[in-house]
Formats: C-alpha cells, sequence, structure tokens
C-alpha cells in the first residue's frame, strides 16, 4: 500500500508542473499548500533523523522517507517556478474615481481601456425582470 502511495504521489505533481512551464505561469493556483506541503515533508524528513538519532527506531521507514524527500523536491520546483521562473507581475487597477485629464494616471487608464476586447452585442447578458 506504501509503494502505491509512492508511486501516486509521484504522478500528481507532473502535470502542474508541466502546465505551469507550458504557459510560463503560476497564475490560478495558491503557493499556499506547496509551502504547507513542502514543511509536512520537512517535519517528516526531520522526525525520522531524530528518531535514528536517538536509537529509539533504527529501522527507518523507506516509503516515508522517500515520500518526504519526492514532495520536497517536487514543491522546491514549484517555488522556483512561482518566485523565480515566472514571477507574477502586478496588474495596475482601474480607480473608481476620474482621473484628470492629461495626467499620467488618465494616461495609463486610457492604455488599459484600450487593451481591454471590444464586447460584441451577442456576449452581453440581458438582465432577468
Amino acid at each position: 500500500m506504501g509503494y502505491f502511495k509512492l508511486s501516486i504521489s509521484f504522478l500528481k505533481y507532473l502535470p502542474q508542473m508541466y502546465w505551469n512551464w507550458l504557459r510560463k505561469s503560476t497564475h490560478g493556483w495558491s503557493i499556499c499548500n506547496i509551502l504547507l506541503d513542502f514543511t509536512g515533508g520537512l517535519f517528516s524528513f526531520l522526525q525520522m533523523g531524530m528518531e535514528s538519532s536517538n536509537g529509539a527506531n533504527l529501522n527507518i521507514n523507506p516509503v516515508k522517507l522517500i515520500l518526504s524527500m519526492i514532495c520536497m523536491v517536487y514543491d522546491v520546483v514549484f517555488i522556483v517556478q512561482h518566485y523565480i521562473l515566472y514571477p507574477q507581475k502586478k496588474q495596475p487597477e482601474l480607480d473608481a474615481e476620474p482621473a484628470e485629464p492629461g495626467t499620467a494616471r488618465e494616461t495609463e487608464r486610457a492604455k488599459l481601456t484600450d487593451q481591454l476586447p471590444a464586447l460584441q452585442p451577442s456576449q452581453l447578458i440581458e438582465p432577468h425582470a
């Protein structure tokens, strides 16, 4: 059963890593789960190290050891993708308050609204009465 979990854990990260590489972006998913997963793998690894150094358990569980190492390696890859290879670019927001004509804010707002796609009448949603 442990080796089945090990093989599933090895395969479950591959699609996300591939899609991040293909899109050159990590937009759309949270890095928090990856950081928590890395912390869990690190603590599992440290627990086995502390148990073996105390002499309490000289039989190290190979599945648990390999599983924690696989998780940490994948998590490091995701962290590198998220923070180094494909960092999130801050998107400027359109303010609700009007900008003065001729200012940098008005120029930025005009650039952003020019980049927005024009909606066709068939794309508009009719309100229900």
